[in-house]
């Protein structure tokens, strides 16, 4: 787990990323107010390699969809991509309608650094 601090928000990033080109990662934003949010990144590669395995599993109708509540698709998983395209949603008042807000929850007090 990786917490990056930006200013009004953090970014906590769960997973570890193996490949930057094709992978998929859930993370949240937390804001100083205790609001949170959160979503799936995926690359676009990461989309494709998950479809062609499901079509050889029989998955998802045989590969045909691929979902997930809060999905984003970026072209990489670069530090500077996530965050870039985090603050591009904040700043066009569109983080709300690509993550899914999530109830507040006092084990934040530590990311948020208000720990009592």
């Amino acid at each position: 787990m990786q917490c990056i601090e930006q200013g009004s928000y953090k970014v906590i990033v769960y997973d570890e990323i193996t490949d930057i080109h094709n992978d998929n990662i859930d993370i949240e934003v937390i804001f100083s107010d205790k609001t949170r949010y959160s979503a799936t990144v995926f690359t676009v590669k990461n989309i494709e390699t998950l479809m062609e395995k499901d079509a050889k599993t029989g998955e998802n109708n045989d590969g045909q969809y691929l979902w997930c509540p809060d999905l984003l698709i970026i072209h990489d998983l670069k530090e500077v991509t996530i965050l870039d395209t985090i603050q591009h949603l904040i700043d066009e008042n569109k983080l709300s309608s690509v993550f899914q807000l999530l109830e507040n929850d006092d084990d934040y007090d530590y990311w948020l650094g208000t720990e009592k």
